[in-house]
């Protein structure tokens, strides 16, 4: 293989082995081989209309073999080593693989039972597959099995954490493809495949193609509901650059880069556990092609394409690192002794999903759009001693920043800002809250709006009004973990400001 060819134009050309074992997986050096074989094998004869004939086993889906079936026009003689039925047509010579007992031998004279059954020991599943029975990965699959994905579904549950992470590709109709993979985990840890988009497009086209599923996941999930997008981000300036286009592109939705590390085989070997664990169901709703999934990861690492692959095992590692979506316990009693009240902070989504056992109160921040209603709509929670609750509309604007267009309407509100910030009168109900009487002395005052701002801002002046340390005191989700806010700032100083003022009113 390399060689120049020279010589008189021949009239057969019989190619044998074109693969050295030891270096198929490669795919520098097969893709040398095609590139032998295409480019200077496919001058050779042609004025004489030579007869090509290629003779070798299988080692890789891209293997020589591979390449030319997938480009047609070639017979195809596939002997296995036991009989496959099915895998062979009849040739144009009429000649046909004459076994018909599924498992036959191929030559018992020469390779008896015991002889096959040392070579397939020897070879490992890989190299029989291949060698043996003349297929680039195991009729069963390899690291994925086809039986591991039998358990089909009509939907995942509605409350569970879900991501979409993209893999991405920039070339139309050809090389690899763009996967985005939407995965959902249940509170009982099962993994659900509830949707994958899959194609060859532009760079153009592609970031609508992601554009355009995220808006799909909102409408079907809701704001409170979408997953969370990752973006696989390249190494190097030019990747940074690419999410950050993107990134703008996708602006309102909660969208991260992520820089995966290792190979693809590596980052996949967790993925496919859970699989075989069968803790992971496909979601059967017609709106994605669930048996080319499944070909491409019975193929993998052998397969000539790995994208949807690389997409759910990415998925599927976001969203074990996620925090888990079921109960857990947020404050431990000692801590609580040791520092007094606690405030919590946190989103709609994070307060479903917490479960905090301490008699607590419970603070909600809606956003005016949701309508009058929002005022009674207290969220779900898991709050197990709730003495008193309260819900606040107000938006999360500064004043400061509308002082030349104090009285227009601002979009997409339809109202000027006065009716739209926290007033004194939220603060005064706020207050009356904290400060009522209860049976129980209340431990945790958990403080809820839709992006954790305005919580956060309630939480600073409660915490500097009660003279409780700010550290110490105010507890908020991130990375995974209930930590002290990371900045010491109120994010929203008018909030700041009206909640410690509104405290003398009730006093």
């Amino acid at each position: 293989m390399g060689g120049h060819a020279s010589g008189e134009h021949p009239d057969r050309i019989v190619c044998d082995d074109p693969h050295n074992v030891q270096q198929a997986e490669s795919p520098v050096e097969r893709q040398a081989v095609l590139d032998w074989w295409d480019l200077t094998m496919s001058t050779r004869g042609a004025p004489r209309q030579a007869r090509r004939v290629i003779i070798m086993q299988r080692l890789h889906q891209e293997d020589l073999s591979g390449h030319v079936l997938e480009a047609g026009d070639w017979v195809h003689l596939c002997l296995p080593m036991r009989y496959e039925r099915g895998r062979m047509s009849v040739t144009p010579l009429g000649w046909n693989d004459p076994r018909c007992e599924e498992g036959t031998l191929l030559c018992p004279a020469q390779f008896d039972a015991a002889s096959v059954a040392q070579l397939e020991k020897s070879l490992g599943s890989y190299g029989s597959a291949g060698q043996l029975q003349q297929r680039p990965v195991p009729r069963e699959g390899g690291m994925f099995k086809a039986s591991y994905f039998n358990q089909r579904v009509k939907a995942a549950p509605f409350q569970s954490r879900r991501v979409r992470y993209w893999d991405r590709a920039a070339t139309l109709d050809g090389g690899c493809y763009t996967a985005g993979t939407l995965m959902a985990r249940s509170p009982e840890g099962n993994y659900y495949l509830e949707n994958v988009v899959h194609g060859q497009w532009e760079p153009d086209t592609r970031d609508e193609q992601i554009l355009a599923a995220a808006r799909r996941d909102r409408s079907r999930y809701g704001p409170n509901h979408e997953p969370y997008i990752y973006i696989e981000q390249e190494p190097g300036s030019s990747g940074v650059d690419s999410y950050k286009y993107l990134a703008r592109k996708l602006a309102g939705f909660r969208v991260f880069p992520h820089r995966p590390t290792g190979a693809k085989e590596v980052r996949a070997e967790p993925w496919a556990s859970q699989c075989a664990a069968k803790n992971v169901y496909l979601v059967e709703d017609g709106t994605w092609d669930i048996s080319g999934w499944i070909a491409e990861h019975c193929h993998f690492p052998l397969g000539k394409l790995k994208d949807r692959v690389d997409s759910a095992s990415g998925a599927f590692a976001k969203l074990v690192s996620a925090p888990p979506v079921g109960f857990f316990r947020v404050l431990g009693p000692r801590w609580l002794r040791q520092v007094g009240p606690r405030l919590v902070v946190c989103s709609r989504a994070q307060l479903l999903n917490a479960v905090i056992d301490q008699p607590c109160l419970l603070v909600s921040v809606v956003d005016p759009l949701r309508g009058a209603e929002a005022v009674y709509d207290l969220p779900p929670h898991g709050l197990a001693k709730l003495l008193g609750s309260v819900v606040l509309a107000f938006a999360d604007l500064e004043p400061a920043d509308f002082q030349e267009k104090w009285d227009e309407p601002v979009a997409p509100y339809g109202q000027p800002v006065e009716q739209l910030i926290m007033t004194p009168q939220h603060g005064k109900r706020l207050w009356s809250l904290l400060l009522r009487r209860h049976s129980l002395v209340p431990e945790v005052f958990v403080l809820q709006d839709e992006g954790g701002q305005s919580a956060l801002s309630l939480a600073y002046a409660i915490a500097d009004t009660l003279g409780l340390p700010r550290a110490q005191a105010i507890c908020q989700w991130q990375n995974a973990e209930w930590q002290p806010p990371r900045d010491n700032v109120p994010p929203n100083r008018h909030v700041y400001d009206i909640t410690k003022r509104a405290r003398v009113m009730v006093v």
